[in-house]
C-alpha cells in the first residue's frame, strides 16, 4: 500500500459525492485505500461509500472526538 487517506465525516455527504470519485484520479498509478469513519452522521454518508469500493467504511453509532476517530483509521489501515 503507498497511501492511506483517513477521511472523518459528520453528515458532510454533500462533500463526499465530490470528493471520493475524483480520489482514483488523483492517485493513479499508486496502491491507495480510504478509510472513512462516518462519525454517527444521518444524512446517508454510509449509502454513498457503497459505490465506492476502495473505501473502508467504520460507523460510529455515536459521535466521536477527532483524534479518536484518525486511531480508529489508523488501525485499519494498511
Amino acid at each position: 500500500m503507498d497511501l492511506s487517506i483517513s477521511i472523518i465525516s459528520t453528515n458532510e455527504k454533500h462533500y463526499l459525492d465530490v470528493l471520493l470519485p475524483q480520489i482514483p484520479v488523483v492517485a493513479k498509478g499508486i496502491e491507495f485505500e480510504v478509510i472513512l469513519i462516518d462519525n454517527a452522521s444521518n444524512d446517508g454518508t454510509s449509502d454513498l461509500t457503497k459505490q465506492y469500493p476502495f473505501v473502508k467504511i467504520i460507523r460510529n453509532e455515536e459521535k466521536q472526538f477527532f483524534c479518536s476517530n484518525h486511531n480508529m483509521a489508523i488501525e485499519k489501515a494498511s
